[in-house]
């Protein structure tokens, strides 16, 4: 668990500036954010003389996101969001079945911080899968999560930087693409004997399966094409006239996360019925009402039997080819979940 360094804004504005002027860097200052001061991501954004994403640092790669149904809109998917590639986000998913355990009330606040997440604690949650185009030169990776109260609710993405495996210090998000690698931002601070079991389970899942999280700004998406008509001929025109870091290529399908879920389920628990058998909550349809008996049994078949307090690696509980493929086949365009868009 983190604790967070607070700073006022204009004191970390000033030490930024302080630091630029001292190692002789230009200073960027945009209306919205302030950017980290360095000349590489100066010369990234502002001396690039190429529009859209340089085909240079451009790759494809499929990535998937859990999130509100109501937040679904064709022009705001990702926008201030977080996204995964298959082993990330079955990491995300397979962190939800410890909310039995992580949002009791005797736990610390700082250790249930899913409990308070939309993506994680909603049973009419869709999943998208996407693929996308990146610029590989990547920035600090975004908490990207839901602020506000009602119709003022909005995703908004916060960037730290680590210092130690519990302490954080906030720093500015800047317009390329965030990157954490799953494995090393979770599952490398060693729990401690005192820990509980979920904390325990978090950290190995993370070792099992690894996988890579991407957060995705708004000031780096790139515009759309767009068609102009002149002379009675239809033209398409890019959209684009600066550099951007992001571009969605085709939303190749959309389900609901409870299908996703309820397929891991019955995939897990035919590993060992005994344990699951002695449950009563699987006919229950909202995953944070699942009791601690199901999220237990989940976590012994998936990790194995030790996995509540030692470290494990990926060869440990279930192969991880039966849970990827129990989340691949959920998108299956026959077989898999019924597609909602």
């Amino acid at each position: 668990m983190y604790r967070i360094y607070k700073m006022k804004p204009e004191l970390f504005l000033a030490l930024n500036i302080l630091s630029a002027l001292a190692w002789g860097q230009p200073i960027s200052l945009e209306s919205t954010t302030i950017h980290p001061f360095s000349s590489e991501i100066f010369n990234y954004w502002r001396g690039s003389k190429v529009s859209g994403i340089n085909p240079e640092y451009a790759f494809n790669v499929t990535v998937y996101h859990e999130y509100p149904k109501e937040y679904f809109n064709a022009n705001e998917l990702l926008v201030e969001q977080n996204s995964g590639d298959l082993n990330g986000d079955l990491y995300f998913i397979l962190r939800s079945f410890l909310l039995p355990l992580e949002c009791q009330p005797w736990v610390d606040d700082i250790k249930k911080f899913d409990c308070k997440n939309r993506e994680q604690t909603e049973v009419d949650n869709l999943v998208s899968k996407h693929i996308v185009t990146f610029d590989k030169r990547f920035g600090p990776y975004g908490h990207c999560l839901l602020h506000g109260k009602g119709e003022q609710q909005h995703y908004r993405c916060l960037c730290y930087k680590q210092l130690s495996c519990r302490s954080l210090l906030p720093r500015f998000c800047t317009s390329k693409v965030g990157f954490e690698d799953v494995r090393e931002g979770h599952g490398t601070c060693l729990p401690t004997s005192t820990d509980e079991d979920f904390v325990w389970w978090r950290f190995n899942l993370a070792r099992k399966f690894g996988g890579q999280w991407y957060s995705t700004p708004r000031r780096g998406q790139c515009k759309p094409k767009r068609i102009e008509v002149k002379e009675g001929q239809q033209l398409v025109r890019d959209g684009q006239s600066s550099p951007c870091s992001w571009q969605i290529q085709e939303t190749v399908s959309t389900i609901k996360s409870s299908c996703l879920r309820a397929r891991i389920i019955k995939g897990v628990s035919k590993q060992n019925s005994g344990c699951f058998s002695t449950c009563d909550s699987l006919k229950r349809k909202n995953v944070t009402k699942y009791d601690l008996c199901f999220s237990r049994c989940m976590m012994y078949t998936i990790l194995g039997p030790d996995s509540d307090k030692v470290k494990v690696d990926s060869s440990s509980g279930l192969p991880n080819k039966i849970l990827t493929d129990l989340f691949h086949s959920a998108f299956d365009n026959i077989t898999g979940c019924p597609q909602l868009y």
